[in-house]
């Protein structure tokens, strides 16, 4: 059984608002917990036979003549009617995004990301469970287009240095710059 559903609005000439529900019962749906048995770092995967999600999602922009650009987003899931599975490990039941892409210059793109996660179900050694703690990183970059098929670009992750794990037992790397360059064909 599936359902969805959406609406979508224009709110003057620069704002969009997106509003999305939706049903679906999932087949063979992979879940994944720590191998107990091991370092637990290696995954077990157990497919649930069946299960529902209801997603609820809604997003924001706000663009004005491609040069600045802002976006919010957030998505809810309700997982449910697990017939072999507790609950649906490794699932986030909440994130929430937003991002900023202004190009200040004619050359040069400014860019900012935000990501935000409520933590999923874990099981633990002796069938315990608990939640994993939710995450939150902020992270900045700029591209410069040097022409018209060459731009340089940085990146600067998780600018607060924030600890949080998205999978049991796997720590995000703290801050962090990456570069390169593009190349267009």
């Amino acid at each position: 059984m599936e359902f969805f559903g959406g609406a979508r609005a224009n709110l003057g000439k620069h704002i969009q608002l997106n509003l999305h529900a939706g049903f679906v019962t999932i087949k063979n749906q992979p879940l994944f917990y720590n191998d107990t048995l091991t370092d637990e770092k290696a995954f077990i995967v157990m497919h649930e036979p069946t299960m529902n999600n209801l997603r609820l999602h809604a997003d924001a922009s706000f663009v004005l003549q491609e040069q600045f650009t802002v976006t919010a987003a957030a998505t809810l899931n309700i997982y449910n009617g697990h017939k072999i599975q507790e609950r649906a490990w490794g699932l986030n039941p909440f994130e929430a995004t937003g991002s900023l892409r202004w190009w200040a210059f004619k050359r040069l793109l400014l860019k900012a990301d935000l990501w935000m996660f409520a933590g999923s179900p874990v099981l633990l050694k002796n069938n315990q469970n608990k939640n994993l703690a939710g995450g939150f990183d902020l992270s900045a970059g700029l591209e410069y287009r040097i022409n018209d098929r060459f731009s340089a670009w940085m990146d600067l992750n998780n600018l607060l240095n924030n600890q949080y794990s998205r999978w049991n037992r796997y720590q995000v790397v703290g801050f962090n710059l990456l570069g390169g360059v593009l190349v267009r064909f």
